[in-house]
């Protein structure tokens, strides 16, 4: 039995005539008799009678074309579904923000696009909270995110590197001097901050409202470029990530004594969520390459 024997039935059925049945199937009358035939013989059983040279169903062939139907559109759903993930496995859609595209994975990424130019990566930067809401929201595949605060159990996490809170500032800024830093020592001092969606956002306002003050941030910004402008006039500090000040040799950077000394940075997946066959080879090349470090 065949599931091109279970469409020339059907259409058999649905026409009650072999003729228009092949027509229909563009295909030869003898393929659609054979196949037919075929079907009796293995199945020892008479599918259809003639009454007046008119084909009928039999209780066993109504009994058949139940259980056909549902066996084709089974193979058809299928069949559509693997096209489907065919189309879409090609694609993965990864949110970054940009200080982590900058400072950890942009020759990472750009290895894995070279050693696999079939997958095409869609990188969308946005910080660590909004990324995670957005692989919740199926909106992302995948985002390289802050893991310390993980509590839903909707997310998946494998943590990639550590890495440290900071404030930098440059060389000449008054607070240039800290081996530490606590947000009483920042007090009114102008700050850059990242936007609203981050996880360094959510923790400097909180951390300040703790001990009742509010930071006095002239910039909101989570673009590289324009947070390496503001310091290096050296008017303003910025919280960002360790490893900053290595983008420009007057800048230093002071690790906060008020925040957890590791922040895990990690890939965050949708839990129970389909993976792709790429989507597995992107994780594993960046757990191996990171693994070698």
């Amino acid at each position: 039995m065949t599931i091109i024997q279970l469409r020339y039935f059907n259409a058999v059925c649905q026409y009650l005539n072999i003729t228009r049945a092949a027509e229909a199937l563009q295909v030869s009358q003898p393929a659609v008799s054979n196949a037919i035939r075929d079907l009796e013989e293995e199945l020892s059983v008479k599918l259809f009678y003639r009454v007046k040279k008119k084909m009928a169903i039999t209780k066993e062939g109504e009994f058949f074309l139940d259980k056909s139907m549902q066996i084709v559109s089974a193979v058809d759903n299928l069949s559509a579904s693997m096209k489907e993930m065919a189309e879409n496995s090609s694609l993965i859609r990864i949110g970054i923000s940009p200080i982590f595209n900058t400072l950890y994975f942009p020759q990472i990424i750009s290895s894995f696009r070279s050693q696999y130019p079939s997958i095409k990566l869609s990188i969308e930067e946005c910080g660590s909270l909004d990324c995670r809401a957005k692989v919740l929201n199926n909106e992302l595949d995948l985002a390289i995110a802050v893991t310390n605060d993980i509590t839903s159990p909707r997310l998946n996490t494998r943590d990639i590197i550590s890495t440290r809170l900071v404030y930098v500032v440059s060389k000449k800024h008054p607070l240039a001097g800290h081996t530490v830093i606590n947000v009483e020592d920042i007090g009114d001092s102008p700050m850059i901050l990242s936007g609203s969606g981050s996880y360094s956002n959510a923790l400097i306002n909180n951390l300040f409202k703790s001990r009742g003050m509010q930071p006095n941030v002239i910039l909101y910004s989570d673009q590289v470029t324009s947070v390496l402008r503001m310091l290096q006039g050296g008017i303003a500090g910025a919280v960002t990530y360790m490893g900053f000040s290595a983008l420009d040799d007057d800048l230093v950077e002071i690790p906060f004594a008020q925040v957890a000394p590791y922040i895990r940075v990690g890939l965050v997946e949708k839990q129970d969520e389909f993976m792709y066959s790429d989507m597995t080879e992107f994780i594993d090349f960046i757990k191996f390459n990171y693994d070698k470090k």
